[in-house]
């Protein structure tokens, strides 16, 4: 008997669409924010892991290879937290730098949780 955890499909329905749009204000304020060498740091890497997102979606649904898949979750976690790292708001941060950095953590939180339960969930 093996134990897995199930997520009704209507979750995943609701969730991505609105980290999507919380994705867009957060890459949104950091393109508002002033040059500086982490800005440009985060730009790169949000959009490496955008493409990483739209690779994983080929990979596990349309081509099914789930080892790949995998790695390119795990590659996409490690990308989260070089942005929170980043972006973490210091003393000196405003309110903006605040909710940007609570944004970009909903959704490493939430890729954190798939990566779970891939692991957990494994075929």
């Amino acid at each position: 008997m093996t134990n897995k955890i199930k997520i009704p499909p209507i979750t995943f329905q609701i969730i991505w669409p609105i980290l999507y749009i919380l994705l867009f204000v957060f890459i949104l304020l950091i393109y508002r924010q002033p040059r500086t060498k982490i800005r440009t740091k985060i730009i790169y890497s949000f959009w490496i892991g955008i493409l990483l997102n739209i690779l994983w979606i080929i990979l596990y649904w349309n081509l099914k290879n789930k080892l790949y898949a995998f790695i390119d979750l795990i590659v996409m976690v490690f990308i989260s937290f070089y942005i929170l790292y980043l972006s973490f708001p210091d003393k000196s941060s405003n309110k903006k730098s605040i909710f940007n950095f609570f944004i970009y953590f909903l959704y490493t939180s939430w890729i954190c949780f798939a990566l779970f339960l891939t692991i957990y969930n494994k075929n």
